[in-house]
């Protein structure tokens, strides 16, 4: 049997108004039939919460109520007055990320496929300041939403650019999830898109991100003309005097015969040392 989350005011005899409640002080009610088993309750949890069930102890008071408990079996210990709701605390070893959230957050993410770069502007704007980076989960759930728009099939130049901006925009530094997704694309077959991608990881990355710095160096080692120079762009940005190895591979490329290459090179030396 699925629990169910209800507002209905006209309810059926057997059912019951449970009151769970985080340690944090967040509510969700839901009114649930009394043969309803603990782990159905952690389920209707995870439905709203997107915590799962085995992130989850349930407790009356102080005393933990096992998974194969009912509502029937708790009110037998725990006996309350005809009408009144039933508190259970919640204790999770996952932060709670309500789902109605989540729900605004993916519609506003949706924009940013808009045709109209005003629309894209404001949206991503608008998530620079809605966007909750402190919370661990939120940040990742942005992150992820992003990542699918970027990865469709038929993802537009436009949509790009614009999910690789708001990446900037709204993700903390060296973010590494971020900086995953915003690498990915200095791959890829447009020119503004690579150019984006490095400008975004620029952003993301601290200067001496050892991570981005080696990423950057496989990337130089393998890729096309054309990707070398996104990842060239990417060390002049992150990569710092330490980084010998990195200096003595700009050192080469700047003698290349691609000669984008050895423009990029050149200046990304330059900058390094500028930054010193």
């Amino acid at each position: 049997m699925e629990p169910k989350v209800c507002n209905a005011c006209a309810l059926h005899a057997t059912d019951l108004c449970i009151c769970f409640q985080t340690l944090a002080g967040r509510t969700l009610e839901a009114w649930l039939p009394i043969n309803t088993t603990v782990h159905e309750m952690k389920s209707c949890v995870s439905a709203a919460w997107r915590v799962a069930p085995n992130y989850q102890q349930l407790a009356i008071g102080t005393e933990v109520i096992n998974d194969f408990e009912t509502v029937e079996t708790i009110l037998e210990k725990w006996p309350r007055p005809r009408g009144e709701a039933l508190n259970v605390m919640v204790v999770t070893q996952q932060e709670p990320l309500p789902d109605d959230n989540c729900s605004q957050l993916s519609a506003l993410i949706a924009k940013l496929q808009a045709t109209d770069s005003a629309v894209r502007g404001s949206t991503i704007r608008t998530l620079a300041r809605v966007v909750n980076v402190d919370s661990a989960r939120e940040l990742e759930y942005f992150v992820l939403e992003v990542q699918s728009l970027i990865c469709g099939p038929s993802a537009a130049v436009t949509t790009k650019r614009a999910c690789l901006e708001a990446l900037a925009r709204v993700s903390p530094k060296d973010d590494q999830l971020s900086i995953q997704v915003a690498f990915r694309l200095l791959g890829d077959r447009s020119d503004f898109v690579r150019l984006s991608a490095a400008e975004s990881v620029a952003a993301l990355a601290n200067r001496g991100n050892k991570e981005v710095i080696s990423m950057a160096q496989r990337l130089l080692k393998r890729g096309s003309p054309a990707v070398k120079v996104a990842a060239v762009m990417v060390l002049g940005d992150v990569a710092n005097e330490e980084s010998k190895t990195t200096l003595e591979m700009l050192g080469r490329y700047s003698d290349s015969k691609d000669e984008n290459i050895c423009i990029a090179a050149s200046e990304a030396v330059s900058l390094i040392l500028r930054n010193a």
